[in-house]
């Protein structure tokens, strides 16, 4: 699998974030357009925002997104927000979610659409703090409590 590639610390275009409802909802943005960047390469300051708050969090689900620029044929430009959905954090969700996003722009340009990437403007992480749910009826508690 495919090491993700850092781009060098900048202190004037660093990652902003946002938290709200009481901190279990957390939104990490960084501004990438100066890159003209035509794959998805996550700065190391975002890299690290990231797992700071997932420090603080816990166990949460991430969403991963991009706002890229396309042009077309006649020299349009417009730009498109695409994600994927959110998933448990863990060691390889920026490497998947870089693979799956890539995935998803090469499969818009390459299937006739007219429209060819030109650029990636912004990478997004919206990170929601996660707990699992244990799914266990009262007759399951019940049958539990009797034998411990």
């Amino acid at each position: 699998m495919p090491e993700i590639k850092v781009l060098a610390k900048k202190k004037r275009n660093g990652p902003q974030n946002s938290v709200d409802l009481n901190g279990t909802h957390f939104v990490v943005k960084i501004d990438v357009s100066d890159e003209d960047m035509k794959s998805i390469i996550v700065p190391e300051p975002m890299i690290d925002e990231i797992k700071s708050v997932h420090l603080k969090m816990g166990s949460a689900k991430v969403q991963f997104g991009v706002d890229a620029e396309f042009k077309n044929d006649e020299g349009v430009t417009k730009s498109w927000y695409v994600s994927n959905s959110a998933t448990v954090f863990n060691g390889e969700f920026i490497n998947n979610g870089t693979l799956k996003l890539m995935e998803k722009l090469e499969n818009y340009t390459e299937l006739s659409s007219g429209w060819s990437l030109l650029r990636i403007l912004e990478i997004s992480m919206v990170m929601t703090k996660f707990h699992e749910i244990i799914n266990l009826t009262g007759i399951t508690l019940f049958i539990i409590h009797l034998f411990i």
